[in-house]
């Protein structure tokens, strides 16, 4: 009488030989997949949720050290949206080229990036170019601010560059730049969390404006 226990060994490595053969590259595909999911996940549960987005969308670079003391000097303004990890300012540089003949595929690249943030992202406190606040006039996406500053005319932002405040954290340039807030997304209005990022910027750009 056979051994069974032989043939059963036996079998169970032709059978791993045979299903690591087809199957071994999808194995290690989908352990791969796994893994960038769980660290996704991990990486999204660490991530600070910044109760205010400042976006740079000037059209000459600024020193790294411009953004970092634009979260610095606001931070201390605004208020906690998510109630997690306390009171959190960015400043995020997406600097956008006003010559669009001479226009790069990186420059290209960042436009888009300019455009999906503006649909879906969280930061309504926009610095912009010339070229950027007359974009964003045309597509009616800045609020208006007169309720805030004071001004008796309708005011969708303020020139900055006289503005001793953001002289002071490194805003030096030849050309124009304005202060905006962003309209809110109307699927975003009523939302706690949205209301207090936009109320964020409100706080920041009444400052600016008191601070000349």
């Amino acid at each position: 009488m056979a051994d069974k226990s032989f043939w059963s060994e036996k079998k169970d490595k032709t059978w791993l030989k045979n299903f690591w053969f087809y199957y071994g590259k999808m194995v290690i595909i989908g352990a791969i997949v796994a893994g960038l999911l769980i660290y996704g996940v991990v990486s999204c549960a660490r991530t600070v949720d910044n109760d205010l987005l400042v976006y740079y969308m000037g059209s000459e670079h600024l020193d790294t050290e411009v953004y970092e003391s634009t979260g610095k000097a606001f931070v201390e303004l605004i208020d906690d949206a998510d109630g997690k990890h306390g009171e959190n300012a960015l400043c995020i540089d997406m600097v956008i080229s006003d010559n669009n003949e001479q226009a790069t595929e990186m420059d290209m690249m960042m436009n888009t990036k300019v455009q999906i943030e503006m649909a879906e992202g969280d930061g309504y406190l926009y610095i912009m170019s010339q070229k950027m606040y007359d974009y964003c006039m045309q597509m009616e996406i800045l609020e208006d601010i007169s309720k805030y500053t004071g001004d008796e005319t309708v005011t969708y932002g303020i020139q900055i560059n006289d503005n001793k405040l953001m002289q002071s954290l490194g805003y030096k340039t030849e050309q124009p730049l304005y202060m905006g807030v962003r309209v809110q997304n109307k699927n975003r209005v009523g939302k706690e969390i949205f209301e207090i990022k936009y109320n964020n910027a409100v706080k920041v750009i009444q400052y600016v404006y008191n601070n000349k």
